[in-house]
């Protein structure tokens, strides 16, 4: 979270929500290391998020604790959205209201850059709620989507995935 728009995001995300725009929130790595400032404007914006999207290691410096279903417990505390786990080569879960509705494995790829990968992953991941895919292959999109990227070098728009290139993944390789 950009700390110039910090203070406008909260009023910002509640009328866009009151809209009915559908939100997703990747919190992304604090340099702050989510202290407890960060984490207290993070639990504000939650309310309006319909989506959110941490990694593994966010979460539990979100959280505080020390494993994941600890973490998705306390979250669920200040947050009844849906979670959208992004775990590496572990895959990703999806969590509501502290259960398991959705889970995908990742796939076997040669890792060359990992940079943007969770992007990827909430890409992929929003465009199988838009299209109406249910949670796991929504997951299962997103992880696909980080895996093209994943294996891919360079900084160009070349190196982001397609829906043809997650598409074509989808339907010919296998899952860890």
């Amino acid at each position: 979270m950009l700390p110039r728009v910090r203070t406008e995001l909260p009023a910002f995300l509640t009328e866009a929500h009151n809209r009915k725009a559908m939100i997703s929130f990747d919190p992304g790595w604090d340099s702050n290391g989510f202290n407890e400032t960060s984490r207290s404007e993070l639990f504000k914006l939650l309310p309006s998020t319909d989506f959110f999207e941490p990694n593994e290691t966010e979460l539990k410096a979100i959280s505080r604790k020390a494993t994941i279903p600890e973490s998705i417990e306390q979250l669920t505390t200040q947050y009844d959205g849906i979670i959208a786990l992004k775990m590496g080569e572990f895959g990703s879960r999806i969590y509501h209201r502290g259960q398991i509705i959705g889970q995908a494995k990742s796939f076997s790829t040669q890792v060359i850059d990992s940079t943007g990968a969770g992007d990827a992953f909430d890409a992929g991941f929003i465009h199988g709620i838009i299209n109406k895919q249910n949670y796991a292959e929504a997951a299962r999109i997103g992880n696909a989507a980080a895996s093209v990227l994943i294996s891919r070098r360079g900084t160009g728009a070349s190196r982001f995935p397609t829906v043809a290139d997650v598409a074509n993944l989808l339907t010919t390789s296998t899952t860890n």
